[in-house]
Parts: C-alpha cells; structure tokens; sequence
C-alpha cells in the first residue's frame, strides 16, 4: 500500500466529500423528481376521476332532460285526457237532459193520450145517458110507473158512478 500523506487523505477526503456532496444532490433531485413523478401520477389520477365523473354527470344532465321531456308529454296528455273527460261529461250531462226531457215528453204524452180515452169515455156515457134520458122520458110519458124495470135504474146508476170514477183519476 502506497504511503498517504494528511494532504493526499485532505484531498482525498475533500474529493470523497465534493462527490458524497454530488450525490446527495443527485439523490435529492431523485427524491424530488420521484416526489414529482408520485404527485403528476396522482394528479393524472384526479384528472381522469374528474373526467369521468363528468362523464357521468352529463350522462345524467341527458337522462334529466329525456325524463323532463317525457313528464311534460304525460302532462300534456293527461290535460288532454282530463279535457277530454270533461267534454265527455257535459255530452253525458246534456244527454242525460235529453233522455229525462224525452221521458218527460213521453210521459205527457201518455197521459194526454190517457186525458183523451177517459174524455171518450166520459163522453159516450154521457151520450149514453143523454139517450136513457129520453127514452126514460118517452118510456114515462108512455107507460105507467109500476112498470118500469129496476135493472134500468140501476143501469143509469151505474154510469154515473163509473163517470165520477174516471174523473177522480185525472
């Protein structure tokens, strides 16, 4: 082994240190630049999270506006519906109208048809009697009154009453 002096070991040292020096500037730029590589990796990393959670965030705005266009849809249809059923309940109101006026106009009808026969009635009987009058009268001041029969009176009797019957009725 070559002899070292202290100036050989100074500079030996020295350069040992200028190198160790050296390096450890090295190593702390491999650590900042590792540091650096570590931070750009997250960042990468937040930028693709943000990308797709925008991503997701327009594809929901999409969905939104496709639903809110379908709501509005349904509610023009329902107001077309609900109008609809409205209409549909003034036709039914007024034929219902309809129908009960008609009824009612039958019913008039029936009863003035119902008016006429008994007028009819009334009246043949009436005519009827008017003749048992005058044959009653012809019959009187023909025959005596022992001989008339009583079915007779009782005929006349019996019209009567039926006429005063029909004239309750209506």
């Amino acid at each position: 082994m070559p002899k070292c002096t202290n100036n050989k070991l100074r500079l030996c040292l020295r350069i040992s240190l200028k190198a160790i020096m050296k390096l450890q500037g090295c190593l702390s730029r491999l650590v900042l630049m590792y540091s650096s590589i570590l931070v750009l990796a997250e960042l990468e990393s937040f930028k693709m999270e943000y990308a797709n959670a925008r991503l997701e965030c327009n594809v929901a705005d999409e969905r939104a506006n496709i639903l809110a266009s379908e709501v509005i849809g349904l509610e023009e249809k329902a107001r077309r519906l609900r109008s609809n059923e409205l209409k549909l309940e003034r036709q039914l109101e007024n034929s219902q109208a309809e129908i009960s006026s008609f009824n009612l106009y039958h019913w008039c009808i029936h009863q003035l048809v119902l008016i006429v026969r008994y007028y009819m009635i009334v009246m043949n009987h009436l005519q009827c009697m008017a003749l048992e009058d005058t044959l009653l009268l012809a019959w009187e001041t023909s025959s005596k009154p022992a001989c008339r029969p009583a079915s007779k009176l009782n005929q006349i009797s019996s019209s009567i009453l039926f006429i005063l019957f029909i004239c309750n009725l209506i």
